[in-house]
């Protein structure tokens, strides 16, 4: 991960077209921050507001909105992760508090919730009965290691893995954006401090998939081993000594790998081709094809994924109106904005990158 340097990345090196997809705007379909964004058969779906909100890729248009907090056994006290199963058309969410996972139809009509052996802040699923739960370097009763293989169809734990260290435990929490992803049956897992995306196989453990370079940004092992009061003298220490601490957000798909981190403000993200082995690290995106301003990345552009066919990520309607021209009729785009009467209170966009096939 090039960390050094302020790179561009020009669309046309992996792309060939650039989709913007405004996210309808409506009473029924108004969010704020994005988390945890997927994408699955022409699906976007993600959890803002402790709701559960899904759209069409194509057109933007708002298909499902889940909004069931409370006690009850049909809600849900908070909502962390969400999974669309599309084998079963289920939506399924993530409630942390309650250590449950609960169940609804396509309609958003509960259907039943598995009851979980303690709390988890992501998950993934390999197959209809096996999850895939990370609780955050949180110690419990029930697991003393940061992921467990779980089958829902026996409520047993079948396999754990990452050994949770009882001195980080103490004060570093950090709630990551996205690091559980399936890989062609595989689970690919991060957890913040490191700088190794294992690999998980079920009967076959651990296996280190990907080393990332941080340069001298990489903190020292004697760096975490320091004594803190909390996770903010942590923190400050590390932007203090400009580490690279934390991997909030990855993807992955068949071929390649999407792997972001934060330095002092700003997003840095880097693409790794398998077949190639190339990587290609930037911290603005531009989109040649229809703007000549290079967009500069924050964490509103955190949620990002990968599928075989697009990148996906979401941009803000104030950054997107503030690629334009400063003078003048911004050209195509501008128009594309006025006439789908995007303004600063609209919600924010989603990107389609189409990847090249070569």
């Amino acid at each position: 991960m090039d960390l050094e340097r302020e790179n561009p990345l020009l669309a046309s090196v992996l792309f060939d077209t650039v989709m913007y997809v405004p996210l309808e705007t409506s009473d029924s379909f108004l969010f704020s921050r994005i988390s945890h964004l997927k994408v699955s058969d022409g699906n976007a779906y993600f959890v803002s507001d402790k709701s559960f909100f899904l759209f069409d890729t194509e057109t933007g248009r708002g298909k499902l909105k889940i909004s069931k907090l409370g006690a009850g056994p049909e809600g849900y006290t908070s909502v962390f992760d969400s999974n669309v199963d599309t084998s079963d058309n289920e939506v399924e969410l993530l409630d942390n508090n309650a250590k449950k996972i609960v169940v609804y139809d396509m309609d958003g009509n509960f259907k039943r919730s598995i009851s979980l052996p303690f709390m988890s802040f992501m998950f993934a699923k390999t197959d209809k009965h096996t999850y895939w739960l990370y609780n955050n370097n949180l110690l419990s009763d029930a697991s003393s290691s940061k992921v467990v293989r779980f089958n829902s169809d026996k409520n047993t734990v079948e396999e754990e893995y990452d050994a949770i260290d009882r001195h980080l435990s103490g004060y570093f929490f950090v709630e990551d954006e996205t690091n559980l992803v399936v890989q062609k049956g595989c689970l690919l897992y991060h957890s913040s401090p490191s700088n190794k995306i294992y690999r998980m196989t079920p009967g076959a453990g651990m296996e280190t998939f990907y080393v990332l370079d941080f340069g001298k940004h990489k903190a020292p092992e004697e760096f975490y081993a320091a004594k803190y009061q909390d996770i903010m003298e942590f923190v400050e220490s590390a932007n203090k000594n400009n580490y690279v601490f934390e991997i909030p957000t990855f993807s992955a798909n068949d071929d390649m790998l999407a792997v972001a981190c934060m330095k002092e403000g700003k997003l840095y993200t880097t693409f790794h081709i398998e077949e190639s082995g190339a990587d290609i690290s930037y911290s603005s995106f531009c989109d040649d094809f229809n703007f000549s301003t290079p967009l500069p990345l924050d964490n509103r552009n955190m949620s990002f994924c990968l599928d075989n066919r697009y990148f996906y990520f979401i941009i803000s309607p104030e950054q997107l109106i503030g690629l334009q021209p400063k003078e003048g009729d911004g050209g195509k785009m501008g128009k594309w904005i006025a006439d789908k009467k995007i303004t600063e209170f609209s919600n924010p966009v989603l990107v389609k990158c189409r990847l090249k096939t070569n």
